[in-house]
C-alpha cells in the first residue's frame, strides 16, 4: 500500500451529464484533446497509410498488358477480315445472279447472249448492253487490259475472259495491283475468288456465275487440296462450308 503518497490524475475524467428537466435535451462537457498545447498543426499522414505503386510495379503491368494485346490482336483482326470476305463473297454471289435473271427479262436467255470478249474494250460494251442497269456499281476500270467493276462496298470483279471471273473483297487502290498478274498465284484464295461464269453448261446449266468448279471430282478432299496448292477452289471451299471460311482454311485471307 502507497497510501496517499501517490495521487492517480486521470486525463479522461468521467463526463457528467447535465440533464435539464425542462426540454429533455441533455449536455456534454467537451472531450480533451490530445493535441499538446502550442500546436498548430497536425499532418494527417503520419497516422494515414497512403496505398501506391511503384514505377517498377507500374511497368511490369504494362508490359504484360502490352504482351497479351500483341497476342491477341492479330487474332481478333484476322478474324475480322474472315467475316468482312464471307459477307462479301455471299452477297456478291446474290446479287450478280439476280443482276443475270433480271437482265434475261429483257434479253432472253444469257446462253444466247454474245459472250465473247478478251479485253477491257470488248467487256466493256458486254457490260453495258446486259448488266449496267441491273448491277450497283461506282466505276469500270481498265486493269492490264481486264475489266474491273467496282462495288460500293469497296470490293470488285476483275474479268479476265468470257469464262473466268475473279472476285475481290477489297480493291486495292493502285489498279494494276488488281489486274491477273498480281493476284495469282500469291493472292487467289486470299484475296481474289475465282468464279465461272457458264450459261447453258450440262453440269450447271442455267446457274449462272458459280464458284470456280473446273475438273472438280466431287470430293471435299479434292477442294482443300487445290486451294492449297493453287487457290482455285477456295471459293468453292467456302460456298460448300455455308460461305463460311473453315477453321482449317489452308490459306490465309489477308489484304
Amino acid at each position: 500500500m502507497l497510501g496517499n503518497d501517490v495521487i492517480s490524475k486521470n486525463p479522461y475524467p468521467k463526463k457528467r451529464c447535465n440533464l435539464n428537466m425542462l426540454d429533455g435535451t441533455a449536455t456534454f462537457p467537451p472531450t480533451p484533446s490530445l493535441i499538446k498545447e502550442g500546436v498548430k498543426h497536425v499532418d494527417p499522414s503520419n497516422n494515414i497509410r497512403r496505398a501506391a505503386f511503384t514505377l517498377a510495379e507500374v511497368l511490369i503491368t504494362l508490359g504484360i498488358i502490352g504482351v497479351v494485346a500483341a497476342m491477341t490482336m492479330p487474332v481478333l483482326i484476322q478474324k475480322h477480315r474472315n467475316q468482312e470476305v464471307e459477307v462479301r463473297l455471299k452477297k456478291f454471289y446474290s446479287s450478280y445472279n439476280q443482276a443475270l435473271i433480271m437482265a434475261e427479262s429483257e434479253f432472253g436467255d444469257k446462253a444466247n447472249w454474245k459472250q465473247t470478249f478478251s479485253n477491257y474494250a470488248e467487256f466493256k460494251i458486254w457490260f453495258d448492253t446486259y448488266l449496267a442497269k441491273y448491277l450497283k456499281y461506282t466505276s469500270i476500270e481498265n486493269a492490264g487490259n481486264r475489266g474491273l467493276v467496282v462495288f460500293p462496298d469497296g470490293s470488285g470483279l476483275l474479268y479476265y475472259s468470257s469464262n473466268d471471273y475473279y472476285f475481290i473483297p477489297k480493291v486495292y487502290q493502285n489498279i494494276e495491283e488488281n489486274s491477273w498478274g498480281k493476284i495469282y498465284p500469291d493472292k487467289l484464295g486470299r484475296n481474289a475468288f475465282a468464279f465461272m461464269y457458264t450459261p447453258g453448261w450440262d453440269d450447271k446449266e442455267g446457274k449462272g456465275l458459280e464458284s470456280y468448279f473446273w475438273n472438280w471430282n466431287g470430293t471435299k478432299e479434292s477442294l482443300y487440296t487445290n486451294c492449297e496448292n493453287e487457290g482455285y477452289f477456295c471459293t468453292l471451299l467456302i460456298q460448300y462450308n455455308g460461305w463460311k471460311i473453315p477453321k482449317d482454311y489452308p490459306r490465309k485471307i489477308s489484304y
